[in-house]
Order: C-alpha cells, then sequence, then structure tokens
C-alpha cells in the first residue's frame, strides 16, 4: 500500500476473518511514475525495481537515511507523501483518476505531469539549521 500505509494493531479476544487483499494495481503505476523518489532529500527512496524484502515484493527504503535527515532537518519532512499521486485528497475527481490510473498503468507519465500541473512539482525540503550547514 505504498507510503501511505501505518501499521497499527489491535488486541482482542474474539475470533476475527481477514478480508481479502484488494489488487490495487498501485505498484504497476509507482513503476512509471517515481516522484517520491525523486523529491526525497535524503535519497532514501530508490529509484529502481522493486527487490523481495523478507519475502514482500517492495520497493526497499533506506530507513536509517530517512530517519538520519530526520534528525538533521529536527522534523519529520513527509515530501514522499505530500508529492504521492495516490495521497491527494479523497474526492470523486481524485477517486475517477486514481480509477483511471490502476485500470490503465501506461497512463501514469500524463498523470503524473497533470500532477505536477495541479500540485506543483516537488515542494521544498526544509533547510538544514545554520549549525549542520544548511
Amino acid at each position: 500500500l505504498g507510503l501511505g500505509f501505518r501499521l497499527a494493531c489491535v488486541t482482542t479476544e474474539r475470533p476475527l476473518e481477514h478480508d481479502p487483499m484488494p489488487r490495487l494495481r498501485a505498484a504497476e503505476f509507482c513503476a512509471r511514475c517515481q516522484k517520491c523518489a525523486k523529491a526525497c532529500p535524503a535519497g532514501a527512496i530508490p529509484s529502481g525495481g522493486m527487490e523481495v524484502v523478507r519475502g514482500v515484493r517492495k520497493w526497499r527504503m533506506d530507513a536509517e537515511r530517512c530517519l538520519l535527515y530526520w534528525g538533521a532537518t529536527g522534523s519529520a519532512c513527509a515530501l514522499c507523501q505530500a508529492v504521492c499521486p495516490w495521497s491527494k485528497p479523497e474526492t470523486p475527481f481524485h477517486r475517477v483518476v486514481a480509477a483511471l490510473a490502476a485500470a490503465v498503468p501506461s497512463l501514469a507519465r500524463l498523470l503524473v505531469r497533470a500532477d505536477d500541473w495541479v500540485y506543483g512539482r516537488k515542494p521544498r525540503p526544509p533547510r538544514l539549521p545554520g549549525w549542520l550547514g544548511g
């Protein structure tokens, strides 16, 4: 589920049924988009292909590099989430565009250009404090 995924835990003794994992087709779009990799000031997101990480095929993010950047700037930059076309507001228009992007991954480059035009190409990363050479 990409950069928008956040792990949570619910503790219960009640029996639960598993929902099937939805096929979002976001990976095909992401392989063509790469906005998060281009926007990452720490270079923590690779622009290459997916790898198998602990049995799951995904992009390997360098969490240590990301966290070191957070520490250097004093806050979370979250540029990867800000530029991601999948993290736009949940409006009827964006639902239609997301469905189109999932159904026709070859439109990714066109949709990324449209996203750049509407939301801007790349937000600026937070500046490093002066004592860190920023």
